[in-house]
């Protein structure tokens, strides 16, 4: 584990009487380059994130997205310009898949733009994991209170 892993960790029940969970289950994050931050940023909000790992393909996604049918959101990561081929790749093939739009796609990284990221169909871009978080939360609250 890394250094930052372990203070999250220790901090993490200190922080959590401060937070208000989202509550939401099974919230998918596939994150390349920035993904651990995010991923521990998105569980002190109350997500459940599963963690995909790197170089994950659009097959991947898809039954990552069917084995959990929960999900509602979708978060991908590029650092390298040479990966946003691959990120346009999945956002196809998980809007392919996602014909009702249920799923909430977030993109970002350091070779993504908010232009990119409107081009390939993504519902929203951030900046880094602090803003992934807050748009992560921002959606969940959002869909609840149109239930």
């Amino acid at each position: 584990q890394s250094v930052l892993t372990q203070y999250l960790e220790t901090v993490k029940p200190m922080h959590e009487q401060f937070v208000e969970p989202s509550k939401k289950n099974a919230d998918l994050v596939v994150l390349e380059g920035g993904k651990n931050l995010v991923a521990l940023m998105l569980k002190n909000y109350g997500f459940e994130v599963i963690d995909l790992g790197v170089d994950v393909s659009e097959k991947q996604f898809l039954k990552a997205i069917r084995e959990n049918p929960d999900a509602s959101l979708v978060c991908i990561s590029s650092l390298l310009t040479t990966t946003n081929q691959q990120m346009r790749k999945i956002v196809r093939a998980v809007r392919n898949a996602d014909r009702d739009h249920k799923l909430y796609i977030m993109v970002g990284g350091g070779s993504v733009t908010e232009q990119f990221a409107k081009e390939i169909g993504a519902d929203a871009y951030t900046e880094d994991a602090v803003d992934a978080a807050a748009a992560a939360k921002a959606f969940v609250l959002g869909a609840k209170d149109e239930q």
